[in-house]
């Protein structure tokens, strides 16, 4: 049987669909162990420790631990790998990560000695990841979940086309491109087949390619209160830029397919194969406010606490799907068809999740600290809806549904094992976001639009070590970080509240095991 082999084109699918949206809000909403090689390497557990240039964007009340004047910068070299079963693939990328500048100015004053404020940038994120894969033994296909919405829409042949779309009276654009490239059977009245019938097999192949970034911008003011108190605020700006191609196709025999592309008649015992490919370009602007303080109540023991509000992000999608079928009566071709649909742009925000931190920490003088940290992101305050704040209640009853908070542990400690070197390590846990019952499967998730492709990671851990230099007012940082991320896609949701349809999702876990190297290179004075 001929294989689809489908061009990377520069397309994608609507944020605005089911568990897309949902997922996809939340993937826009994370971050990962990314900033200077200091904070890499104690894994992040900076929050009561304060003095560094990534840690006060965790806990703004760590710029008043300054005493003088700092500027840094940080690179990294990331090695990524993703696994499927059978498939491997690797990623090298170069990335200029954290820049930053704290000024400290004392103050004639015993109740608040010294006054900072800093300007950073940190990439928060860096999405550079491709997976492939396939497998053997399918015995459904996903035009039936687009066939069986359909038919519980009740939507009518005539309505199945993109002139019906803009319209506003027409189908997904799921179902559309479905029933335009022949792969869903009109079977009378409103009501439609998919190409996965009694005695169907077959086999799929899929491919997922990510690129982009977030970048955060901040300015943090701060100060300290009789040595005993640092607070500090912060005021965050976001962009970001995401591509996505998404891939997913069959191959399948024993079918029942149209003779032509005239949907004249049907033929029993014919032969399939089909491809959907689905693309975005994904641009967004935001800010956010940080809130944080640190208490001393001795020299060796220090309580940090931080607030951050959801980031209010401006967003805009870019996309266009296009699926190309070929149908064989046996070896022979009958015909083929590629249907694509418009490049469309739809402009929506995304509130993200609230942000709670608490942490304690331990210095003991020359020898060493240590720190530990626990966050909550509490996914179920996203919100998703139009450019006039106007938030979708389907949207926020889905994210409710599908989401809990998310639960960061974090330990890093630093040893000196001179007057100028130190040596470091960390760990760092982040349960999962998504729900028992999702990854469960016992939930009917909705998903509908041009791709039904959605994913969500299961907990990840970071492993780091690191090494310090200092001298007078130069200092150099190393950090090593083993990053363990566990990721499930699903390409066909399974079971759905419509009648006839209530077979198992087809989903791949997806393996992640990345490597960083960073160097941090500063100056006090």
């Amino acid at each position: 049987m001929k294989k689809i082999f489908l061009t990377i084109m520069a397309c994608g699918t609507t944020l605005l669909a089911g568990a897309q949206y949902t997922f996809d809000a939340l993937q826009y909403s994370t971050d990962d162990l990314r900033g200077t090689a200091r904070y890499q390497s104690l894994a992040g557990s900076m929050g009561a420790l304060g003095g560094d240039m990534t840690a006060i964007n965790d806990n703004p009340g760590g710029i008043g631990v300054y005493r003088s004047s700092d500027v840094s910068i940080t690179a990294s070299l990331d090695f990524n790998n993703n696994k499927t079963t059978g498939n491997s693939n690797s990623m090298t990328r170069f990335n200029c990560i954290n820049v930053g500048y704290v000024g400290a100015m004392r103050l004639n004053s015993d109740v608040m000695p010294y006054f900072q404020w800093g300007l950073t940038y940190n990439r928060k994120y860096d999405a550079r990841r491709r997976f492939l894969g396939g497998m053997d033994g399918i015995h459904t296909s996903i035009t039936n979940y687009y066939a069986d919405w359909a038919t519980h829409d009740g939507i009518t042949p005539s309505n199945l086309s993109m002139d019906a779309f803009y319209k506003d009276n027409g189908g997904s654009w799921g179902q559309i491109l479905t029933y335009e490239g022949n792969a869903m059977i009109h079977t009378g009245g409103n009501e439609y087949s998919g190409l996965g019938v009694d005695g169907t097999y077959g086999y799929n192949e899929f491919e997922i390619q990510e690129h982009g970034h977030t970048d955060e911008f901040d300015v943090t003011l701060g100060g300290n209160i009789n040595n005993k108190v640092h607070w500090g605020i912060g005021f965050g700006y976001v962009d970001m830029l995401y591509k996505y191609y998404k891939y997913y196709g069959e191959v399948l025999e024993n079918t029942v397919v149209w003779k032509d592309d005239k949907r004249t008649e049907t033929l029993d015992g014919g032969n399939a194969s089909l491809g959907y490919s689905s693309g975005s370009r994904t641009t967004g602007t935001g800010y956010n406010f940080k809130f944080g303080v640190i208490f001393k109540p001795v020299n060796e023991f220090r309580i940090g606490l931080a607030v951050h509000t959801p980031t209010f992000l401006r967003m805009k999608d870019t996309y266009t799907t296009t699926i190309s079928t070929a149908f064989y009566d046996g070896n022979t071709e009958l015909y083929t068809i590629d249907a694509t649909s418009p490049t469309n742009s739809v402009w929506y925000r995304i509130r993200t999740p609230w942000r709670l931190l608490g942490s304690i920490g331990v210095v003991a003088g020359q020898v060493g600290l240590i720190n530990a940290e626990y966050e909550c992101r509490l996914n179920n305050s996203m919100r998703i809806g139009d450019t006039d704040n106007y938030w979708y209640p389907d949207a926020t009853s889905e994210i409710k549904e599908y989401l809990q908070p998310t639960h960061i542990f974090k330990i890093g400690g630093e040893v000196r094992a001179s007057n100028k070197v130190s040596i470091r390590a960390g760990y760092q846990y982040r349960s999962s976001a998504a729900k028992q019952e999702v990854k469960d499967d016992k939930l009917n998730i909705s998903v509908s639009g041009s791709c039904p492709i959605y994913s969500y990671d299961n907990n990840q851990q970071f492993i780091t070590a690191g090494l310090g230099y200092r001298s007078g007012g130069f200092y150099a940082d190393l950090a090593y970080v083993h990053k363990i991320r566990n990721n499930v896609t699903t390409f066909v949701p399974g079971e759905v509240n419509v009648a006839g349809y209530s077979e198992a999702p087809i989903k791949a876990d997806v393996k992640g095991h990345d490597n960083r190297i960073a160097l941090t290179l500063g100056y006090r004075f």
